[in-house]
């Protein structure tokens, strides 16, 4: 889960600092901070440079797969959003 948002990763990626998250999430936090920190440590990064994780993303993606109560609970969030 992202530790942003608290929800599934469907594009996850790392920060500078080695962090993972939700791109989305994460672009969004850099958006708003100006200098952009971490929002894991609260301390500065370098750069807003985001690595993406394909092979993370399979992970998950597999993970999900296997688990249907995993994707209840997904589908039991969407249906609220």
């Amino acid at each position: 889960a992202c530790p942003i948002s608290g929800d599934e990763m469907q594009e996850p990626v790392m920060t500078v600092d080695g962090q993972v998250y939700e791109k989305q999430e994460i672009a969004q936090w850099f958006r708003h901070k100006s200098p952009p920190t971490s929002p894991s440590t609260g301390l500065p990064l370098r750069c807003s440079f985001l690595l993406p994780l394909p092979l993370l993303k399979r992970a998950v993606e597999a993970y999900v797969s296997q688990r249907p109560e995993v994707q209840d609970a997904y589908a039991a969030i969407a249906a609220l959003e």
